[in-house]
């Protein structure tokens, strides 16, 4: 089975992969470079048919990137739609065109708020059950409490991101 993994430079993403890697034919994608040896494809989601060449073949689409609560602040509520909104209709798109039947998507316990961060998830919750409903596709959608525990963003692992 051929697996795309988006996001997969990042922590689910990466994490994603390392456990798949053995069981599956694995393709990955990100916005930005990374050293595999799996075949990678440079693509950025918040673009229109940006994944259509990594999701050629693929069986299922293992979709991780976002924004998460803990960016709130960091970016604008227009850069967490891009990402969390657009990126994942761009990924449904590119899975249609390319008959992709499959995708797991993790959304959060997070939509039981009401902060911009919800509202980009149950957005993509209604997007998952779309796609499902009107087109067939299979979705799982994961929603995990605390998947990322930190207790500030050096545990977190991004105290060089931060200004000083």
């Amino acid at each position: 089975m051929k697996v795309l993994i988006t996001g997969a430079s990042g922590s689910v993403g990466s994490g994603s992969a390392e456990r798949l890697a053995s069981k599956y034919d694995l393709s990955l994608s990100d916005v930005g470079e990374m050293d595999t040896s799996a075949p990678y494809f440079r693509a950025d989601i918040r673009v229109d048919g940006a994944l259509d060449l990594a999701a050629a073949g693929a069986d299922v689409i293992v979709h991780t990137p976002a924004y998460h609560g803990i960016h709130m602040g960091t970016f604008s509520e227009k850069e967490f739609y891009d990402l969390n909104v657009t990126g994942k209709f761009n990924m449904f798109q590119s899975a249609l065109r390319n008959k992709v039947r499959r995708v797991v998507w993790l959304s959060s316990m997070s939509v039981y708020g009401n902060d911009f961060y919800a509202y980009t998830k149950k957005i993509g919750e209604q997007l998952c059950q779309y796609y499902h409903d009107k087109h067939g596709l299979e979705v799982i959608m994961l929603r995990p409490s605390d998947f990322t525990p930190y207790k500030d963003f050096r545990h977190y692992g991004e105290s060089c991101c931060m200004a000083a």
